[in-house]
């Protein structure tokens, strides 16, 4: 897998914020508590969904502090894998922090849904 792009809205500690990962190996560095390893954890959530192994704090503690019950948390992540380009987004939104995704394929949507997109993932990954 080959990630390309990442956008990040209200998931931890960013209330926005995009990354572009250039060809070759990229190194994430800074100061400690600035957000490198949640960079990491947005990927994972992207991919996997609040799961406990992959949540630290639960789901609560994936919205950004501060946000109100109205804001949406969600993690967008384009990528490359086998050959195909995909673009991933996971959100979470509401007094319940309800959860949704959506992957496309090659710009064709092949899965919606919290379950079915972990499902998929899961599919392709293996």
């Amino acid at each position: 897998m080959r990630l390309r792009y990442m956008e990040l809205h209200n998931y931890r500690k960013f209330r926005d914020a995009k990354v572009e990962f250039p060809d070759g190996v990229v190194a994430i560095v800074g100061q400690n508590g600035t957000g490198k390893t949640t960079l990491l954890e947005a990927v994972t959530w992207a991919l996997y969904g609040n799961e406990s192994s992959v949540v630290r704090d639960g789901k609560d503690g994936v919205m950004r502090s501060g946000s109100s019950l109205g804001d949406e948390c969600s993690v967008v992540l384009e990528f490359d894998l086998a050959g195909d380009a995909h673009r991933l987004v996971r959100s979470m939104k509401g007094k319940a922090l309800h959860v949704d995704a959506s992957l496309e394929v090659n710009g064709d949507v092949v899965a919606r849904g919290d379950k079915a997109v972990t499902d998929a993932i899961i599919k392709r990954l293996v």
